[in-house]
């Protein structure tokens, strides 16, 4: 929502003309790089705890380290529209400009304890990370409507689209969340395979597909990986999910066959399939033409690839297949990650004052 100016008097709005940090992103080579990667503004989901002069929420992500942890948050956009700084030193591609001396709202009056928001455009204090500098909040789940919530913070996700059967003009979305954590192990695909028809066809909640992982020689550090899902054509043609692996056998098995055995078991880690509510796929739209790497025509079989991104799924309806209902990347310069998932593509840094911020945070904060 854009921030509205209690003052009844005009403002100008400021093209920047700045490269936007969303048009790139991090190529991850696991030869060479592990845990290195370029710190990035986030997108961090956190819960509101206290809406004072400054605000208190919750956060959760890698940046932070395991568990959540409370913060002090300072919104920068507030602090660009009361200076009189130059265009150039304010940090959103439309910088506000109040023409006249009206009072600037605060973001944190929209907001309530309890609330699910998404911190956006977040940089850290180089020395103290408990003091974060968004550029703004998004209300992602009203404080009344978290219980039938989940939020899950930077899972490993990708993007599935198809043609609206009634608008061909429009795309349908699903998102594809890997889950590494529930990873089991396999020494032999043909030998399990009733376990891997377990993967498909929504038996277990929204599990719909599954990724083979593993590396070509035993204690190897680079991670092979292949994926399987079963696909809307699948269905449309009343495919078996036994034919459904077969059809994947014959075209990927050559990625992990000759590589995996018991003294190199692979793992199988599913995939979350799961529906886009309406509300969310403008974002998505928006995503894919983006980051195209992370997106696939449902049913091409392409080589999957992942991004970390934020995923709120919701459980309302009573049903063990929930919805998605906010969707965005967790960096706004994200990794790209194949099929193999290497677990070491973590982002763990964000951005600091220090980093490439500082002259800006002085004249905003200082």
């Amino acid at each position: 929502m854009r921030p509205q100016f209690k003052s009844q008097g005009q403002f100008s709005v400021v093209r920047k003309k700045t490269k936007s940090v969303q048009q790139g992103f991090q190529e991850f080579d696991q030869k060479s790089v592990f845990d290195t990667t370029e710190p990035s503004q986030g997108n961090v989901l956190a819960s509101v705890i206290s809406t004072g002069d400054v605000p208190v929420m919750k956060v959760r992500s890698d940046a932070f380290g395991a568990g959540s942890k409370e913060v002090t948050v300072r919104f920068r956009s507030e602090e660009a529209a009361k200076k009189s700084a130059p265009a150039e030193d304010v940090y959103s591609s439309f910088a506000i400009k109040p023409a006249c001396h009206g009072e600037v709202p605060r973001i944190a009056d929209s907001l309530q304890p309890g609330d699910l928001v998404e911190l956006q455009g977040v940089i850290v204090d180089q020395f103290e990370q408990s003091e974060v500098f968004p550029w703004n909040a998004k209300t992602v789940v009203p404080a009344a409507e978290t219980r039938t919530t989940v939020a899950m913070s930077e899972a490993l996700c990708s993007i599935l689209h198809s043609v609206n059967p009634k608008d061909d003009a429009k795309k349908d979305f699903r998102i594809v969340i890997a889950s590494p954590a529930e990873a089991q192990e396999v020494t032999d695909v043909l030998g399990d395979l009733t376990r891997l028809k377990e993967y498909l066809g929504f038996k277990h909640g929204a599990v719909n597909g599954f990724v083979i992982r593993g590396t070509h020689r035993a204690g190897g550090r680079e991670l092979k990986g292949a994926a399987c899902y079963r696909t809307l054509q699948d269905d449309e043609r009343g495919l078996s999910d036994e034919a459904v692996i077969l059809n994947f056998l014959k075209t990927k098995s050559h990625v992990f066959a000759p590589y995996m055995s018991a003294k190199n078991p692979w793992e199988i880690i599913p995939l979350h399939v799961v529906n886009v509510l309406n509300s969310a796929s403008h974002r998505l739209e928006s995503l894919t033409k983006r980051y195209s790497f992370m997106a696939q025509i449902d049913g091409s079989h392409q080589e999957m690839e992942f991004g970390h991104a934020n995923v709120v799924l919701d459980f309302r309806s009573g049903s063990q297949r929930p919805v998605c209902r906010h969707f965005n990347l967790c960096r706004q310069k994200p990794i790209r990650i194949d099929t193999g998932l290497p677990t070491r593509a973590r982002p763990r840094k964000l951005k600091t004052n220090e980093e490439s911020e500082s002259s800006k945070i002085t004249k905003l904060f200082g």
